[in-house]
């Protein structure tokens, strides 16, 4: 417990300070605490996440501006029928850029690009 009370004390101060961690410093951290944690898993599971995320934000800044917008649309929900009315363009033109998201982001298919896209929106908020 005392282990516990000396982390959270740190944590705090650095708060205070308000001198936020870089990428790395923030994977260090949670590397140390998975070391320490009898939950070795979840963050084994966090840490793929952050790093994930990391890499997918290089691949996400090479789109192009519509397909941009289209992938944001797709993280907060519209279908493709939904994207092609708001943007005024038909529908096969959406589902062409839903291709071509998904070929540069390396995903395997549309479940996969929802995914991406609705954690990208949650990491932008």
């Amino acid at each position: 417990m005392e282990t516990l009370q000396a982390i959270l004390s740190k944590i705090k101060n650095i708060q205070k300070e308000n001198k936020p961690l870089n990428y790395q410093e923030t994977i260090s951290v949670f590397n140390a605490i998975k070391h320490l944690s009898k939950e070795k898993i979840i963050l084994e599971k966090i840490i793929a996440l952050v790093l994930f995320s990391k890499e997918n934000e290089q691949l996400i800044k090479s789109l192009s501006r519509r397909e941009s917008e289209i992938f944001k649309l797709i993280g907060l929900g519209f279908s493709s029928r939904e994207i092609s009315n708001l943007l005024t363009i038909k529908e096969v033109t959406v589902c062409t850029h839903r291709k071509n998201i998904i070929r540069k982001l390396q995903l395997s298919g549309f479940g996969q690009l929802q995914k991406i896209s609705i954690q990208h929106i949650y990491n932008q908020a």
